[in-house]
């Protein structure tokens, strides 16, 4: 079990071990009960010594399950105080939205796996399970785990229209994703977006730093999302030294669906663009993964890459994510 950092879990973890502990108050009761029994056979002033400490002789007549039960106890406390210290909790900065916007959170494997949970809170920090009026909703708000394994994607969305009413109200969340104490359980990169319900096209983009272990050479950047009359373009700037890498767009399957090799000189820069035209119809949304991978060892470590997604018609940027 995966705990995240909070009120919530505290109140959990604490009732846990006043269980686990009332099972151990039980158990030393028994020894004392049964050592009371077998000293009180004999005469003397130790056997009210005896009665009132437990000890050493009196603990090694305890029967072997008993130790092992407490051995266990012990064990148990010192694993769950560890894992509610080590699992980590990531969270975006507070995002509003109104009436017609979802906020969607994406998460991609960058490794062999990705094992996470992926929830919102409103701006007390409390999650979100109901919307305005009190009304459960079944599948927006409660935390929901996410396992993926190598270049897989998924999503959980939120849909502002639960919270809201008319136009020019708001509703104000964070997204929070938690994942294991394990790094190689967490090998995985999200992005929260806001996008437009009817046109479903992206109005704001966090792509959040990498998580779990350090992004290797060949890597993911945060994914983004694209509609219908929109690009994706994925552009890469030359820093210091020569930036050599072949950049690809990949689906939500892990499907190739654009690539471009780039040999940079300092200074100089390129880009690879995806026409959604090719993937989605009108009022429809495809998620997009953006990778690069070196040429040759070391040549993508002067690389800046950055995404954006703009209009076709306009040229207006819609959406950006620099990494």
């Amino acid at each position: 079990m995966l705990f995240e950092p909070g009120h919530d879990s505290r109140i959990a973890i604490v009732a846990v071990l006043r269980r686990l502990g009332g099972h151990f108050l039980v158990l030393k009761d028994r020894a004392l009960e049964r050592s009371h029994k077998k000293r009180n056979t004999s005469s003397g002033p130790e056997m009210f010594f005896a009665v009132s400490h437990l000890d050493s002789e009196t603990c090694t007549q305890n029967s072997d399950e008993e130790i092992t039960m407490i051995r266990r106890f012990l064990l148990t406390v010192l694993v769950m105080a560890c894992a509610m210290g080590i699992a980590q909790a990531e969270e975006s900065p507070l995002l509003g939205g109104g009436l017609g916007q979802t906020l969607r959170v994406t998460i991609v494997a960058t490794g062999d796996v990705c094992d996470a949970t992926v929830g919102f809170r409103d701006i007390r920090g409390t999650p979100v399970p109901e919307d305005g009026r009190g009304t459960p909703v079944p599948d927006d708000g409660r935390d929901q785990p996410i396992f993926l394994k190598a270049g897989q994607t998924a999503y959980r969305d939120l849909n502002f229209n639960r919270f809201v009413t008319r136009l020019g109200q708001r509703y104000e969340v964070r997204a929070v994703v938690v994942f294991p104490p394990d790094p190689v359980r967490a090998q995985c990169r999200w992005s929260a977006e806001i996008f437009d319900q009817f046109s479903k096209r992206t109005t704001l983009m966090y792509g959040h730093p990498p998580q779990g272990v350090p992004v290797p050479e060949d890597g993911h950047l945060s994914p983004i999302g694209g509609a219908f009359g929109q690009i994706v373009r994925l552009a890469a700037v030359a820093g210091s030294e020569v930036c050599a890498v072949e950049v690809d767009f990949h689906s939500a399957t892990g499907a190739l669906l654009a690539s471009k090799l780039m040999k940079l000189a300092p200074g100089e820069a390129d880009v690879l663009d995806l026409n959604m035209n090719s993937l989605v119809r009108f009022g429809e949304r495809g998620i997009i993964d953006p990778c690069f991978m070196p040429i040759a060892p070391g040549t993508a470590a002067a690389c800046k890459f950055s995404v954006q997604v703009f209009d076709q018609f306009t040229g207006w940027t819609q959406a950006l994510s620099t990494q």
